[in-house]
């Protein structure tokens, strides 16, 4: 079937590459573990096709994405050749989107659910889970492995279609829009070979250059969460600290985790070995499950004492070792409410735990009060005025559950001014994540990927009923914007903690905000001990900021070039699942290199230096060694963050493709090379 295309259309194929990608996230439980991949590629495939739609939409647009009818009639030939390039590439995305609406229209079913103003979802039929490897995945007839290869291809090449034409706004001489002509063929000659030829991942693999033995980070053997009855997941075990073993016969591993209680005291372990409820495990964002047991308990005496509900709130405790509170649970044994941690999740599952379960119930409870007007600390709304109203939920919340009771008082500094609160009922350190507020209420299924995490966390202080004989000034919480730039003071041994260049808004009890300028807050304590507990706690978040500063474009930051990979590797690192992007400072118009895996454990930063695409003009290679960082976790699940102030020697990819394409991008990046090569450095 050939299907007609126009620029216009690329806006309703990403809401379509969206909503086929949502049907792949429902039916993980009734679904293989292959389908993990694609659900991942097709939000990755929206992504770039909604970047597309919005540049052809920005007041710099390039004459390569706009419709023909609104170009100059004098516009040069070589541009209408241009168009016919990317119009056909994104005709082959049509094809592809629209051949996966028919198998999703028809091996799934509509899902029921009690609870009308809940969005309705789909699932997969039992059908497709028997015979999934004999449907014609891709328009000639492929298998799920060549779908997963054509979606990586033609999200590469609108990436760097998108990377070619917007970074040309920056030079408009011929010899730009020249080289803007013989990249975009390049593109093409690249995507025809590689959608038409064979399967991703077995021609022309790369060296590894003695990493065989890397640790290996990411998903990309990702364990299917829920897969067998109770939570198993088909995750291999490999070799400790390799590359796991894809040897389909290999058994599965079982999730077995911690569980605490809090108490007024910290937390009481309950079950060292718990796990998910078969009802539970895989059938997230649906709102059936909010009367199901949650839990089950693997422990010898096998009292399973601990039954509880899924109708709480979820969020990960921050830190360097992952855990995660499950807030208000209702305990089906004494039908109290209590808050439960869980620790001990294995790295092999972790993503997954994270992705379906912590996430999944923070989206459906966040649904729940928002539909209702209701917001709190965990969720609430902002910007109701604006044209994008946001949803705001709780993503990171501190492990100071009980310092509040050691603070004697919380002081204001402001040059001269000091004001000081000593009825402190309440402080709590908390990070959010938000998402527009509509697609929360209207979309069933929403990844962890469709949200932005703030760039500042918040420490909420909540004042009790002053003294009688203090007067009233009204103020019943203030809140602390902590950011990096705020600079944390501790004496070891005092009992004293400044926050310095902090800034603070104070609210009344009818919730009436009084912003103030940038501040430094002291924190008494009635012991050294708590005060040092307390600095740990704020330099916990601020890690966490750090490394969402490492992995995203920051405020004054463009991205122009974003690439998928299956492996890339370092001589330290080995990424699986990774996001590569390049970004330029607006500032200082540097550029900085970040490979990030899906699951975001781990990022790899580099600033490249000031002269990089003279140097790969000149060397024809690229040059790493200068200051990178490091992110990822270890063989126990524990973050590890490093500054390596040689950077690295090598990027290396296992797929020669990815290499080739990648080598576009900097090319698309750094324009042609003629720019940066005199007759001095001309190559010998």
């Amino acid at each position: 079937m050939s299907f007609s295309i126009s620029f216009g259309d690329v806006y309703l194929m990403g809401k379509l590459a969206l909503k086929i990608g949502q049907a792949f996230t429902k039916g993980k439980k009734s679904a293989p573990a292959e389908f993990r991949e694609v659900e991942s590629q097709l939000y990755s495939l929206s992504a770039a096709l909604n970047a597309f739609s919005s540049a052809r939409e920005s007041s710099t647009i390039a004459p390569p994405i706009v419709d023909k009818s609104k170009l100059p009639k004098n516009i040069p030939s070589h541009f209408a050749e241009n168009q016919d390039i990317i119009l056909g590439m994104l005709r082959s995305c049509k094809e592809t989107l629209s051949h996966l609406q028919t198998i999703v229209d028809k091996y799934s079913v509509i899902s029921t659910s009690t609870d009308a103003s809940q969005p309705r979802l789909k699932r997969w039929t039992k059908e497709l889970k028997s015979d999934w490897r004999k449907i014609s995945w891709t328009t000639e007839g492929g298998t799920l492995n060549d779908l997963k290869g054509n979606l990586t291809i033609q999200t590469n090449s609108l990436n760097l279609i998108l990377g070619v034409v917007i970074n040309s706004q920056a030079d408009r001489l011929q010899t730009g829009m020249d080289h803007v002509s013989t990249m975009l063929g390049d593109i093409h000659e690249w995507f025809m070979d590689n959608l038409k030829g064979k399967p991703p991942g077995v021609a022309g693999a790369t060296p590894t250059f003695g990493v065989a033995n890397a640790p290996t980070f990411g998903l990309a053997n990702a364990p299917t969460f829920g897969m067998a009855s109770a939570a198993t997941f088909g995750a291999a075990s490999g070799p400790s600290g390799g590359v796991p073993d894809d040897n389909p016969g290999t058994p599965s591993a079982i999730l077995h985790f911690e569980l605490h209680e809090q108490s007024g005291q910290g937390t009481n372990q309950i079950c060292p070995r718990a796990m998910l409820s078969q009802k539970v495990s895989g059938a997230y964002y649906s709102a059936s499950l909010r009367n199901s047991q949650l839990f089950r308990c693997c422990c010898p005496s096998g009292q399973d004492a601990h039954r509880s509900a899924v109708d709480a709130f979820a969020a990960r405790i921050s830190g360097e070792e992952r855990s995660w509170l499950l807030y208000k649970v209702a305990n089906r044994v004494t039908d109290h409410l209590t808050s439960l941690v869980v620790k001990g999740v294995p790295p092999a599952v972790m993503y997954d735990f994270e992705e379906l379960l912590v996430h999944g119930l923070s989206v459906l409870q966040t649904r729940q009060m928002l539909s209702r007007s209701i917001g709190t600390m965990l969720a609430h709304s902002s910007g109701l005025d604006s044209e994008t109203p946001k949803a705001n939920v709780l993503d990171l919340v501190s492990n100071a559950t009980t310092l509040h009771r050691s603070i004697t008082a919380v002081k204001f500094i402001s040059g001269d001014v000091h004001y000081t609160r000593d009825n402190v009922d309440f402080v709590q350190m908390l990070h959010y994540k938000s998402i527009d507020l509509n697609r929360i209420l209207d979309e069933a299924v929403l990844p962890q990927s469709a949200f932005e995490d703030s760039r500042e966390a918040e420490i909420v202080v909540t004042y009790g009923k002053p003294e009688p004989k203090v007067p009233a000034d009204g103020i019943a919480r203030s809140i602390l914007h902590l950011t990096l730039s705020s600079k944390v003071q501790y004496s070891e041994g005092a009992q004293t903690v400044f926050i310095k260049n902090i800034g603070c808004t104070a609210y009344d009890s009818d919730e009436i905000a009084r912003p103030t300028a940038a501040v430094t807050v002291a924190f008494d304590f009635a012991s050294a001990e708590a005060a040092k507990q307390f600095r740990q706690e704020v330099e916990a978040i601020r890690m966490d900021l750090y490394v969402i500063y490492l992995a995203h474009p920051r405020a004054d930051e463009n991205t122009l070039i974003k690439l998928q990979a299956q492996d890339v590797h370092t001589e330290r690192m080995h990424i699986c699942d990774a996001d590569i992007t390049i970004l330029q400072s607006t500032k200082t118009q540097r550029f900085r290199l970040v490979v990030r895996s899906k699951s975001g454990y781990s990022v790899l930063s580099q600033e490249l230096t000031e002269d990089f695409f003279q140097t790969l003009a000149v060397r024809n290679r690229p040059d790493y060694n200068t200051m990178s960082y490091e992110v990822y976790m270890d063989a126990s699940g524990k973050r590890v963050v490093a500054q390596c102030s040689q950077g690295f020697t090598h990027l290396v990819f296992s797929d020669s493709k990815i290499e080739q394409v990648f080598s576009m991008g900097l090319a698309a990046v750094g324009g042609p090379s003629e720019r940066y090569l005199t007759d001095a450095s001309q190559p010998s």
